[in-house]
């Protein structure tokens, strides 16, 4: 082995340079650097760069052997000497003098300070918050250079895209980058790493904004390689721009093997996937992967009642934004004691996390007052609860006895925080303009200045205690709750009864205020058709019910005024506690999304006796539904009913024997007290007893009921359901 080495070290020594650098010029020197590629011990390559030693005469042999050294230099320097990297940048240096009309030594001299910058920033000791940079900025420089010397020079292209991607010098990006690679496109090059680069820099830059010289992303498409790196860069691009091509290839390029590609699908997906669900992705590969991945999408759009298409689409357009908008442009983040959130990612800055989360906020406030660090708040109005957040940049000042301790940080650096009451901003003169400019977000912030002492202390805990909360929901959760121009005022409800093949049915029942100018006959309908989205989830999130549907709403018969429509459309779904969202819309702008709920399935299909949800309504109040000849139920979410009413309650009943016994009793309790109780025995009718009784309110005073029906079959087994309402006068 050992004679094998010295023969290489010999070999890559005593290797003639040639003459000119033409194309075997560049030729001999990749080899020369695959040859280099092999060897990996320190020892090994300090010895071939002692016995490297190139001349001083302008010449193209010295030049050769001045690229030989750096090159020799820069593998050392990868195999684990740091400092060998600013000897490498020397040797391309001296070459670049000798032959300054060359693009290698150039080229050479962007990866020596390209290998440097990730040295002195892989070293924790190193402090600041912008460690290395000042190389990788030198890289940047050398690369165009190296570009102005030959345009079409991809080694250099491929060091410049990245550098800049890495300083997040968007104004190199579009003023530098962008024209290179264009100004490649035009000189023919047409390899595989400028299609890379080209699709990487679309989604954020104006390709082809200049004239018919850039390359359209269908062309991208067709010359790219077939690697899943190549198909999920296009594929982002496409997603940010429109392409109706942009999803099957996200899809299809997931089956490909290469590692690149995987990871990359990988850390797109970690921006909204935890540890543990990404575990199912690390495990698949080819087609179960792009499985996995249809199913992944599927279950996060259809839990915010979206198409799976519109979420894939939106997912990347936000991460394309919280790159270009919030991205970090330090390598080192010094957290403060006020800071609540610790990323693990160093892309972008807190707002980015929460925007490629949650997409953008509803309000979103950023007032710059003399004496306070910047500082953003966003909120979301949700269905389930708004989300307060903010975010400060910049440092925070500490006092510690006579002392000020201070906790720096980057400028455009925005973390989120617990609180506006902070005594740090309390110190500013401009506090009060501070909390009056959030003063539309939440009323205290209108109340505080007022109150005394007592009563700001108790809002400033309420202030932060919702603001943490909602960090946490924000940072651990995503979303993308649909918004209406116009809300719409009704009410929704869901009821477990009845059962279709091997799974239990429900019935998602609605109501709609109208306002009629006519009188509305029997029969009539609600004139705008009713957009009904329905999704049943599993605690872990995944989809186990789903309807997405048009229906028609039925008016009751009533003069002119205000009258409620109903409706009702059905799902199955399996036995289990589950929680559902529901979203009406009667047009694209006028609609409602429901707070997230829950509801108890049981099983009525098995041999244990089982008792379906109870269902109040009556003719003309509630949609009906006729399971069987003689039998109609009428399904309403309303609750509040008016003590004159007489109701139909509806309930079926499972699990029994035809002609089989039991006992049942319906009691009304207000509080702890029965205020009404009625027994009754019945005889199942097979595997489905469907029962309907009349059920008068008058003997009731007005307040809050509880209906509560027990069963109890023959073999002593008993079920009961329940079901809460209102009485008025």
């Amino acid at each position: 082995m050992a004679v094998a080495r010295r023969a290489l070290v010999a070999g890559l020594c005593l290797a003639a340079p040639l003459a000119a650098q033409g194309p075997d010029t560049r030729v001999e020197l990749d080899r020369y650097r695959a040859e280099l590629e092999t060897v990996r011990d320190t020892t090994t390559l300090r010895r071939l760069v002692q016995a490297q030693e190139p001349g001083r005469a302008d010449s193209t042999v010295a030049a050769v052997g001045w690229l030989r050294r750096g090159f020799t230099r820069l593998r050392l320097g990868h195999a684990g000497d740091g400092w060998s990297f600013g000897r490498a940048a020397g040797d391309f240096t001296t070459a670049a003098d000798l032959r300054p009309r060359w693009p290698v030594p150039w080229y050479g001299v962007a990866l020596a300070q390209q290998g440097r910058a990730e040295w002195l920033a892989a070293d924790r000791t190193n402090l600041g918050s912008r460690v290395g940079y000042g190389p990788l900025a030198e890289a940047l420089r050398a690369a165009r250079q190296a570009l102005t010397v030959e345009p079409g020079y991809l080694p250099a292209l491929t060091v410049m895209v990245d550098a800049a991607s890495r300083l997040r010098d968007t104004q190199a990006v579009s003023a530098e980058v962008v024209p290179a690679l264009e100004g490649a496109w035009r000189a023919g090059v047409r390899d595989s790493q400028l299609v890379l680069a080209l699709a990487r820099v679309a989604r954020t830059s104006p390709i082809g904004a200049r004239g018919d010289s850039a390359p359209p992303l269908d062309e991208l498409l067709r010359l790219a390689p077939a690697t899943a790196l190549a198909g999920h860069e296009l594929a982002w691009s496409g997603l940010v721009a429109g392409r109706p091509w942009a999803d099957s290839l996200y899809y299809a390029a997931a089956e490909r093997p290469d590692a690149a590609g995987t990871m990359a699908y990988r850390e797109a997906l970690r921006a909204v996937a935890g540890d543990s669900l990404l575990a199912g992705f690390d495990r698949a590969s080819g087609a179960e992967r792009s499985a996995w991945l249809r199913t992944f999408w599927s279950d996060l759009a259809r839990r915010d009642l979206r198409d799976p298409a519109e979420r894939l689409t939106e997912h990347y357009r936000r991460l394309a934004h919280a790159v270009q908008a919030f991205g970090l442009r330090v390598n080192r983040r010094y957290y403060a004691p006020n800071n609540i959130y610790r990323s693990s990612q160093a892309q972008y800055d807190d707002r980015g996390v929460v925007w490629i989360r949650h997409g953008p906020p509803d309000d979103r406030i950023l007032i710059p007052l003399f004496g306070l660090p910047p500082l953003e708040t966003w909120r979301y109005r949700r269905a389930d609860g708004d989300l307060l957040l903010h975010f400060q940049a910049g440092g925070y000042s500490q006092a510690a006895g006579s002392r000020s301790l201070d906790f720096g940080g980057a400028i455009d650096d925005y973390r989120l925080v617990p609180t506006l009451f902070d005594w740090m901003y309390r110190q500013s003169s401009a506090y009060d303009m501070l909390l009056g400019s959030r003063c539309a977000l939440h009323e205290l912030y209108c109340k505080y200045l007022t109150w005394g002492p007592n009563g700001a202390a108790r809002l400033a805990a309420e202030e932060r205690g919702l603001v943490t909360a909602s960090a946490v929901i924000a940072t651990g959760s995503d979303a993308m709750e649909r918004r209406f121009a116009r809300g719409l005022e009704a009410r929704s409800e869901l009821f477990a009864v009845g059962r279709e093949g091997e799974r239990s049915l429900v019935h998602v029942a609605f109501q709609i205020p109208v306002q009629v100018t006519e009188v509305a006959r029997p029969g009539a309908r609600l004139a705008t058709a009713v957009h009904l989205r329905v999704a049943v989830l599993a605690p872990g999130g995944a989809v186990v019910g789903w309807v997405d549907t048009t229906t028609e709403a039925s008016l009751p018969e009533g003069r002119p005024g205000l009258l409620d429509a109903f409706g009702r459309v059905t799902l199955t779904v399996p036995p289990g506690r589950w929680r559902y969202r529901v979203e009406l819309s009667l047009q694209d702008s006028i609609g409602r999304v429901f707070p997230t709920d829950s509801l108890q399935v049981g099983d009525f299909g098995g041999r244990r006796l089982a008792l379906s949800d109870l269902v109040l309504g009556r003719p003309g109040i509630g949609a009906p539904w006729v399971p069987a000849l003689g039998d109609t139920a009428y399904f309403t979410p309303r609750a509040t009913w008016a003590r004159g009413d007489t109701l139909t309650l509806y309930h079926e009943l499972y699990g029994l024997a035809d002609r089989e016994g039991y006992n049942a009793r319906l009691s009304i309790r207000r509080g702890r007290k029965v205020e009404l109780a009625i027994g009754w025995e019945g005889e199942a009718t097979g595997p489905v007893t469907r029962v309907g009784r009349n059920l008068s309110l008058s003997r009731l005073a007005p307040g809050e009921y509880e209906l509560a029906l027990e069963v109890r079959g023959p073999d002593g087994s008993r079920s009961t359901a329940r079901r809460r309402i209102r009485i008025t006068a």
